[in-house]
């Protein structure tokens, strides 16, 4: 007979008021997991690189390493480690799941496998800002709202394995530190996710037949980049005890089905920050920009426009360009409907880090500030739709959405044999560039890009493809002592 399979609403669950004493267990216990995690992600730097997978959409590329737990050395995880164009702001906005709409927005950009999520307990909530330009001691002291600590149960059904649930604390808190080089104060933010055993979420393997797996020491960790204003060195470190008879002598197997989401995960962030930077475009009407008629080549990479080399103007700045500089993307009107607009790689990447072949490629890119604003003082002439001349997706008369199609993972290819490939980053470079965007370019410039990001959009390569690439800069913490806002606890890395 096979197991039992069904959603366990919350009133499955019976939670009595935790006793302070209790409280403050958990809340330690949870505050000492997110220190590990911490340690753990900040030291991942000085390991060897699995795997480089790049981005070729955003241009932005996440190294892969296995690592091992401090605490429990028979743990082995994965840590990947990216960079972010956003602020701790908008990353503890986005993981504050208090609309339907972000839970939507979470499960798409992290691939969740999640079917079902009860809060069991909070402990801590975040603080509210307090109004006035000089806030006093006391307020500047006890406002935290990136603070949270709570206990959650999560339902989870991955294709190809029997459901699981977890019961965790999830520990959210910011910290900061003096960066021993540059003498300045960095800040940083942490999500950590640890399970815990309490009575009132009792295992339901033999009741429901859900397996009762293990996230420890788990999350994200965000760091305050040095050499680049505005970007967040991302950590995402991954234990997990599968359970279950078979993978509990297998653990491996899971991990391996799981680093598609995982991994992905890690540049589809940066994806979707960047839709929600850019989606005040979609209010300047597209009659604003300069014709296409008045274009004749690209205005990126020169290449002339022909027959085979279709013109596409950028949704954010106006620009004309083959497809090659210009690339489809998609914005979620509402829960029903959705827009594709074409945006250049300037504006998606907003001058992130490149390498040199495409860094050269859009140097030649005029100002678009000046055109965006001229653009803008000439909107107000025509009634039409904004959305007019953008593509809608529809079926029949209503629109219809389609799943959010963030970037597929492709499973690395083995470099097991033999010694694995070593690269210290920020170590020496030699002489090789390499150009994530090489199997565009590889492309006729008048190729159309595909509608929505498929496997073609990530690339996996080896450690060595990208030493000496701009990209391989990491401002990581070291030899510090980092304090936690919450507490001001402090931990030595």
């Amino acid at each position: 007979m096979g197991r039992r399979r069904h959603n366990v609403s919350s009133h499955a669950f019976h939670c009595p008021p935790l006793s302070e004493k209790v409280r403050h267990e958990l809340i330690l216990e949870a505050k000492l997991a997110c220190k590990f995690l911490v340690v753990d992600a900040t030291a991942s730097d000085a390991l060897p690189i699995e795997n480089v997978i790049v981005n070729a959409k955003t241009g932005r590329h996440a190294t892969a390493r296995r690592i091992r737990d401090q605490v429990d050395s028979t743990l082995v995880g994965t840590s990947a480690h990216t960079r972010v164009r956003a602020t701790l702001e908008d990353i503890v906005e986005f993981f504050r799941l208090d609309s339907p709409s972000k839970v939507d927005d979470y499960a798409r950009v992290m691939g969740d496998t999640i079917t079902d999520n009860v809060s069991l307990y909070t402990l801590m909530e975040p603080s509210p800002c307090f109004a006035g330009e000089q806030p006093t001691t006391w307020q500047q002291t006890y406002s935290n709202p990136m603070h949270y600590v709570g206990v959650e149960w999560q339902l989870s059904k991955p294709k190809g394995f029997s459901p699981r649930d977890f019961c965790f604390l999830d520990y959210q808190d910011s910290f900061f530190f003096v960066d021993q080089v540059t003498g300045q104060e960095r800040r940083g933010w942490a999500r950590c996710l640890h399970s815990v055993a309490l009575d009132c979420c009792p295992d339901m393997e033999k009741s429901a037949g859900i397996i009762r797996a293990k996230i420890v020491r788990s999350g994200h960790v965000f760091i305050e980049s040095t050499d680049k204003e505005g970007v967040l060195d991302y950590y995402k470190n991954y234990y997990i005890v599968p359970g279950g008879n078979l993978l509990k002598h297998f653990p491996t197997l899971y991990m391996k089905k799981m680093l598609k989401q995982f991994t992905t995960s890690v540049l589809n962030l940066e994806e979707h920050l960047i839709q929600q930077r850019l989606r005040p475009i979609l209010d300047v009407p597209v009659s604003a920009f300069q014709s296409k008629k008045d274009v004749a080549s690209c205005m990126h990479c020169s290449q002339k426009f022909s027959w085979l080399v279709p013109k596409k103007q950028c949704r954010s700045c106006g620009d004309i360009a083959c497809s090659r500089c210009c690339s489809p993307w998609q914005f979620h009107l509402d829960s029903t409907s959705y827009v594709k607009v074409d945006l250049c790689q300037r504006c998606i990447l907003d001058e992130a880090e490149l390498p040199t072949a495409f860094s050269a490629r859009t140097s030649r890119t005029t100002s678009r500030s000046s055109r965006v604003h001229s653009a803008h003082n000439r909107s107000h002439h025509g009634h039409r739709s904004h959305y007019s001349d953008d593509i809608r997706a529809s079926d029949g008369h209503n629109y219809r959405v389609r799943p959010s199609q963030f970037s597929h993972y492709v499973h690395p290819r083995d470099t097991s044999h033999g010694q694995p490939s070593v690269i210290m980053l920020g170590g020496p470079a030699d002489s090789y560039q390499y150009n994530p965007f090489h199997q565009r370019d590889a492309a006729p410039c008048g190729s159309n890009s595909p509608d929505s990001l498929d496997s073609d959009d990530i690339h996996v390569i080896s450690p060595t493809e990208l030493r000496g690439s701009q990209m391989t800069l990491v401002s990581s913490a070291r030899d510090v002592l980092l304090t936690f806002h919450s507490d001001s606890s402090s931990i030595y890395l």
